[in-house]
């Protein structure tokens, strides 16, 4: 989604009230991601004392996401409509999205269903599967 949002922003054809939207929602977008996977990975600092949320910031700061949420904040918060600014954010929905793909991609009927007995894919199999009125 922040990819899509990001691509409106950029295209020049687009209407600037509609590409100043995309801009804004695509830095949210990526800066709500960002913060929800630091929290999935690292959750809450073990203690609430001084010296534990210390250790807990420096292990969490050195990460990517953070350094996107600081990006994207700083962003999101100036009044700059800068469209360069989104190549970050697209380059790093693809790789996102490439990551994905490449854990996911196997469990997908599409891809099962394109395999022969070998485990190799079968050309005509995968036309038919993504193709059903092609006819070889």
């Amino acid at each position: 989604m922040v990819f899509i949002m990001a691509v409106l922003a950029i295209f020049p054809l687009v209407p600037k009230s509609l590409s100043n939207r995309a801009y804004r929602l695509s830095f949210m977008g990526t800066a709500c991601s960002s913060v929800y996977y630091l929290y999935a990975l690292y959750g809450r600092p073990k203690a609430w004392t001084l010296q534990a949320v210390q250790v807990y910031f420096q292990s969490v700061i050195t990460t990517k996401d953070f350094n996107y949420f600081i990006y994207c904040l700083t962003f999101v918060t100036s009044h700059l409509c800068l469209k360069f600014t989104l190549i970050p954010i697209l380059c790093r929905s693809l790789e996102r999205i490439a990551k994905f793909l490449r854990h996911n991609f196997s469990r997908s009927t599409l891809y099962s269903d394109s395999l022969d007995g070998n485990g190799m894919i079968d050309i005509y199999r995968c036309q038919t599967v993504c193709h059903p009125l092609w006819k070889g």
